[in-house]
């Protein structure tokens, strides 16, 4: 399930912490803004705020809000399925968070690993892998152990273990996390939902199908709570527990829960984003091996050309992770 490291408000407003300027005020209203429009799945209006509060540090930049706004900006742009842009902008903000104090700050191993988890996710796993690495090791240098950042970080180089099919690893760095994340303030159940997701396809990579669905379960339950039934954070989890129902025979479930994850990207993210076209391809296997090949046929060729267009915008070959039930 996707990862990215966010910076929540109040934190950005504490690493942030000059004063003075009239702008820099403005700013911080700006990013709080910004906040509270991704946090409710408004990432179109969420990237227009993060670009005001880019253009309010270039005039006369501080590198650290420009960094910051910066990496929200990108974030905005990843969710909106806009993944080459978003990669321009974390290197950007990834330039000017080493000028805040070389590699070893917050900003810098925060930007890092979202760079890192973006890379990995199209098609450029090495690379994003090793930032990935570089990232968690700056934190565990720089934060105390057990703080619930660290467990975020891992959760994204798990996501990167598991493309590898480095599942062993991967499950030692989720489990570990999950132990921290139990533990974690409020803000850190996010990221504890996406690494339950993420044990959830593990488990049904090892065919433990029955702890997978009790896991996906538990991860949408904790969506659900922290950002309603609609939020567009849903839907990767719901397509993970889609599968999970299609191995254990529930098709009914599976079928149910399929359309849900598509109902709510359709609405929150559009027909055209890559995020819809995966599930659309996971969907028409399920329908495939279930018997219904017609039906099937036509998602999946609906799916290809999603993921065609997604990735002709974004200059890159398709390289959406599809979870495939063959072998069923």
């Amino acid at each position: 399930m996707r990862w990215r490291i966010v910076i929540g408000a109040v934190l950005c407003m504490a690493i942030w912490d000059r004063q003075g300027r009239a702008d820099e005020d403005e700013w911080r209203r700006v990013m709080l803004q910004g906040a509270a429009q991704e946090k409710a799945g408004l990432y179109a209006a969420a990237a227009a705020t993060y670009q005001e509060a880019v253009r309010l540090m270039e005039p006369a930049p501080d590198d650290q809000g420009l960094s910051l706004a910066l990496n929200s900006l990108a974030r905005a742009e990843d969710e909106l399925g806009q993944f080459a842009e978003a990669e321009r902008l974390y290197r950007r903000s990834l330039a000017a968070a080493a000028k805040i104090g070389g590699h070893e700050n917050p900003i810098y191993a925060v930007v890092l690993g979202n760079l890192g988890s973006l890379l990995v996710e199209h098609g450029k796993a090495a690379a994003g892998t090793v930032m990935l690495r570089e990232s968690l090791a700056i934190h565990v240098r720089i934060l105390p152990a057990g703080d619930h950042r660290l467990a975020s970080v891992s959760n994204g180089l798990a996501e990167a273990l598991l493309r590898e099919g480095k599942y062993r690893e991967a499950e030692r760095r989720l489990n570990e996390g999950v132990a921290i994340l139990e533990k974690g303030p409020p803000e850190s159940s996010r990221e504890l939902a996406i690494s339950l997701s993420n044990l959830a396809v593990i488990k049904r990579a090892q065919g433990k199908n029955q702890e997978a669905e009790r896991l996906g379960e538990r991860s949408l339950e904790i969506f659900e709570r922290e950002f309603g039934p609609d939020h567009p954070l849903l839907v990767q989890g719901l397509n993970n527990l889609a599968i999970v129902y299609g191995f254990t025979h529930r098709r009914e479930k599976a079928d149910a829960t399929f359309g849900r994850a598509l109902e709510i990207a359709e609405k929150s993210l559009g027909t055209g984003h890559p995020t819809y076209g995966m599930v659309l391809l996971n969907y028409s296997e399920f329908l495939r091996v279930s018997g219904r090949k017609e039906e099937a046929k036509t998602l999946a060729a609906r799916s290809k050309d999603v993921l065609r267009e997604s990735a002709l915008r974004n200059g890159t070959g398709m390289t959406v992770d599809v979870s495939s039930l063959r072998g069923k």
